[in-house]
């Protein structure tokens, strides 16, 4: 299924709009919040998921098989991996996501739906202004009735 494919070329739909992707970032644990440099440090899971047609096969021609798992290379899309994966980019992040992110495996069903998990810590640069009193007293008291 992938040996005839061009990693850096991506999935085409009529048109030419481009494919939908889905993506989910999944906190698994804040590290450390600096609120001096305004960055934030999270362990996470990114789950992406899109269709690439050019991936779909008949389970009639390969003994009824309807998922593979693929292990793209880092970075995905040079002639070293395997298959198209999209070019996911967080625009806050202190360090580029490929250096931090694993590079995860990807599901492939018959019908071309691919999902894909990877896990890394990653930094992030953002604004705390309402965390003045974090983290012992970050929400505001309420007055009385």
């Amino acid at each position: 299924l992938l040996h005839d494919l061009d990693p850096r070329v991506p999935p085409s739909t009529a048109g030419g709009v481009g494919i939908p992707i889905g993506v989910q970032l999944r906190i698994f644990k804040v590290l450390k919040v600096d609120i001096a440099s305004g960055s934030l440090t999270l362990m996470v899971w990114r789950r992406s998921s899109w269709v690439d047609p050019r991936l779909s096969w008949s389970p009639d021609d390969y003994g009824g098989l309807r998922r593979i798992e693929v292990y793209p290379v880092k970075g995905g899309n040079d002639l070293d991996s395997n298959m198209w994966t999209p070019d996911l980019v967080f625009y806050n992040t202190v360090t580029r996501a490929e250096d931090v992110l694993s590079t995860g495996a990807a599901w492939v069903n018959r019908d071309g739906s691919v999902w894909q998990t990877v896990a890394g810590t990653i930094e992030v640069t953002c604004q705390f202004t309402d965390l003045v009193r974090w983290p012992a007293f970050d929400v505001e008291p309420r007055a009385s009735p």
